[in-house]
């Protein structure tokens, strides 16, 4: 059986805004993972902008 999962780009976005993203794909059965990637500056968008490193 396949598994799938979603990215969330940690950039430009606040930590409330990918918690509520996680949890709201937590209640979706099919969504086995979720994760971020490990960029330490944003790849689109002001390249001064926030980002969490993954």
């Amino acid at each position: 059986m396949p598994s799938f999962g979603i990215m969330t780009a940690p950039v430009h976005a606040g930590y409330d805004d990918i918690r509520r993203v996680w949890r709201e794909a937590d209640a979706i059965p099919e969504i086995e993972h979720a994760w971020l990637f490990d960029h330490l500056l944003p790849i689109a968008g002001d390249p001064g902008g926030p980002v969490f490193e993954g």
